[in-house]
């Protein structure tokens, strides 16, 4: 395999693109499970919806104000859960492309940390992420990269 020399004086060879190669498929894996397991709020969403407006269309106004209220919250509680899952799938995602050209590093740090709040996937994968991302042979992939136009 070839090895190259790189200008902080430590050696990029090929075991570190198949590291971030590897890394972006586990990510890519992650970003898959986080779509998935968002199908289970999306039930729950549609199930409070469903009950809220069956409240309303009961005469009775006592329990309408007693109720109502509550599963309106519990409605916009989920459906914030359900954006932010998408939307860190969605990161996720980004970040698999990311390590697969070699570019934006910080902001796949970033995710990296984040995803470490992702038990036991998650952690495992944003430790690994971080721990080749700060590696001087790697900071000079992702150097290279954003020199080239």
């Amino acid at each position: 395999m070839p090895e190259r020399q790189s200008y902080r004086g430590r050696m990029t060879t090929n075991r570190d693109i198949e590291r971030l190669k590897l890394l972006a498929i586990f990510h890519y894996i992650l970003a898959g499970i986080m779509i998935l397991l968002s199908i289970i709020p999306i039930v729950q969403f549609i199930m409070v919806v469903n009950f809220f407006f069956a409240m309303q269309a009961m005469s009775n106004e006592a329990l309408i104000q007693q109720g109502g209220s509550s599963f309106l919250v519990m409605g916009i509680f989920i459906g914030v859960i359900i954006l932010c899952c998408w939307l860190f799938a969605a990161a996720l995602y980004e970040c698999a492309g990311n390590l697969q050209q070699r570019k934006n590093r910080m902001f796949c740090m970033v995710v990296a940390g984040l995803q470490i709040f992702l038990f036991p996937f998650g952690t495992v994968l944003g430790i690994c992420t971080l721990v080749v991302l700060n590696s001087d042979s790697v900071w000079t992939l992702f150097d290279e990269n954003s020199q080239e136009p």
